[in-house]
């Protein structure tokens, strides 16, 4: 679902980064002058469409994303339009993108437009009265409305047909929103959000009405998003808190939140524990934890909510910014008596996908602990094939190999960065001091941890981590 490799620079602190001010600024420039069409994808994103070009929109973060704008037709395949005026996602995994007196039916799953298009509106919605479409939304109760000028039609989706007594005049009956409006979409099930001209305009879906304080200006979005109006105070609050430093409670409502933008799937299954599946990543479990060794599909499951944000973020990271289709995992649960055996640890083993027009899959067995090491005592000497027993004086190997791959390089140290805000660092609270990097010590395990226990079948140690990086939330015995 519209997960094209994004050709930028590894993000290393955030889930999502925005792109600096200035350059920001400039990119968004066209964007600015107003939004052609808008549309909420049930995968966590917008995509804002202008001119033939298209930008993607984090909904949870509020963010215009890295890499944007690119060419509609080069990306969303099938899609012939010089441009687009409008655009919905119906119930049923379609989407419609309408130009002019056109359409294009597109296939979610597929992630390309339908054969035998694009059709006349008019020919093939029954009831339209109009000839072109400024703006579509689907609304929570399963209608869709379309806008054209100063008039409005409500269609039904279950019936296939617009309803009698439209169309309508907008300014009668959707309060706030004025006499015209150039397009639309739908977040999460609260809110919708209507562009026009330089403006934008947010809709309360329960009160029927545009919230106070709009229009805004659409240059919000270079430094707040929608400015925290999508999102109530509390929830702008538990989206920026690592997920150690969140309660179950608390864990459980972000994830909800974020399943109402499509971004998971989300059960509870008592006691703060939950089952998680990520939208568009696959988890499958590593049974040896080496690569091209045989993995079988293993989505987290009851596993601590907390422990489910840490683990969501992520693969919400390696899906956004590294394009992978697959994350390989040494497991959520043991019998270990533990952070594992409670819910409460990930062993992340590596990961399938495409980044940059390349496919990779990178293991942190083969692509990392298979690395020979710098030798720190003498470094003129020749590379060693691994730390010495014991020794606490290690950094991050692949930082001084110069035949690594550099692409992994930045793989696991943006992974670590991740896991140093969002999982236990360097303490075992809440809190954490300044985060540390692969090579000192912390609670985040791995091939290049300080911490050394050579004994066979030891199961703490970098010795104990060659296949993965452990990441946990809350203190490593029971809690």
């Amino acid at each position: 679902m519209r997960y094209r490799p994004i050709l930028v620079s590894v993000a290393l602190l955030l889930v999502s980064i925005a792109l600096p001010r200035a350059s920001r600024a400039q990119q968004l420039a066209t964007l600015l002058s107003g939004v052609d069409a808008a549309v909420a994808w049930p995968n966590g994103k917008a995509y804002l469409f202008k001119n033939g070009e298209y930008y993607r929109f984090d909904l949870a973060d509020q963010q215009i994303e890295q890499g944007y704008p690119r060419t509609t037709k080069d990306f969303w395949t099938g899609v012939t339009f010089d441009a687009i005026d409008a655009a919905a996602v119906w119930p049923d995994g379609k989407a419609y993108l309408f130009r002019g007196t056109e359409y294009i039916r597109y296939d979610l799953k597929a992630d390309k437009a339908d054969e035998g298009y694009p059709l006349s509106i008019k020919d093939h919605w029954t009831g339209m009265p109009f000839d072109s479409i400024d703006a579509a939304v689907v609304w929570p109760d399963g209608n869709a409305y379309f806008f054209k000028g100063t008039q409005y039609a409500r269609y039904n989706i279950k019936n296939e047909k617009v309803d009698d007594g439209y169309p309508l005049a907008i300014a009668d009956h959707w309060t706030g929103l004025g006499d015209r409006v150039d397009d639309a979409m739908i977040y999460g099930k609260e809110k919708a959000v209507f562009f026009r001209g330089k403006t934008f305009l947010v809709y309360d879906i329960a009160k029927d009405r545009v919230d106070d304080g709009y229009p805004k200006d659409l240059s919000e979005l270079l430094t707040t998003g929608f400015n925290g109006s999508l999102v109530s105070p509390e929830t702008a609050t538990l989206l920026k808190t690592p997920a150690r430093q969140l309660s179950r409670d608390d864990a459980l409502k972000l994830l909800k939140f974020h399943e109402t933008l499509g971004d998971v799937k989300v059960t509870s299954v008592g006691s703060g524990k939950v089952n998680l599946r990520v939208t568009d990543v696959p988890f499958l479990y590593s049974v040896s934890g080496i690569k091209g060794q045989k993995v079988v599909p293993s989505p987290p499951s009851a596993i601590d909510a907390r422990l489910a944000v840490g683990v969501f973020r992520v693969a919400k990271y390696l899906r956004d910014t590294w394009g992978i289709t697959e994350l390989h995992h040494g497991g959520f649960l043991t019998s270990n008596h533990d952070n594992h055996e409670q819910g409460r640890g990930f062993d992340f083993v590596g990961a399938v996908g495409s980044r940059n027009g390349q496919d990779y899959t990178y293991y942190v067995n083969e692509d990392w602990a298979k690395k020979t090491v710098p030798d720190l005592s003498n470094p003129d000497g020749p590379r060693l094939p691994k730390w010495p027993d014991n020794t606490t004086n290690v950094t991050y190997r692949l930082l001084s190999l110069p035949d690594a791959d550099a692409p992994a390089r930045e793989f696991f140290l943006g992974i670590y960065r991740l896991a140093t805000r969002e999982f236990q660092d360097d303490t075992e609270g809440p809190t954490s001091g300044t985060p540390t990097d692969i090579g000192q010590r912390s609670f985040i395990m791995h091939p290049d941890h300080p911490s050394s226990n050579p004994a066979p079948n030891a199961k703490n140690g970098r010795e104990a981590h060659w296949s993965h990086m452990h990441l946990q939330v809350g203190k490593t015995g029971w809690e």
